[in-house]
């Protein structure tokens, strides 16, 4: 079987903001579905009104604003 994941997936520990609200959170989970035509990203989040949240979004409803969090290193 190939790989599941398209090439330009947004990673695990990627920062985004969701477009709408401007809420920023990290990329903690990854679905991908034949029938759809993008991914979901599962991300933990602060609200606007300061709750932790974790919700699901579309790939378009939501973008890359910082780098991922490199590996653990062994060390």
């Amino acid at each position: 079987m190939g790989n599941i994941l398209p090439a330009d997936a947004i990673g695990f520990d990627a920062k985004v903001r969701i477009k709408i609200s401007g809420e920023t959170g990290t990329v903690v989970a990854m679905s991908v579905d034949k029938r759809l035509t993008e991914g979901q990203y599962l991300l933990e989040y602060k609200t606007a009104d300061g709750r932790a949240s974790e919700k699901w979004f579309f790939e378009s409803q939501i973008e890359v604003v910082g780098a991922e969090l490199p590996p653990p290193s062994d060390d």
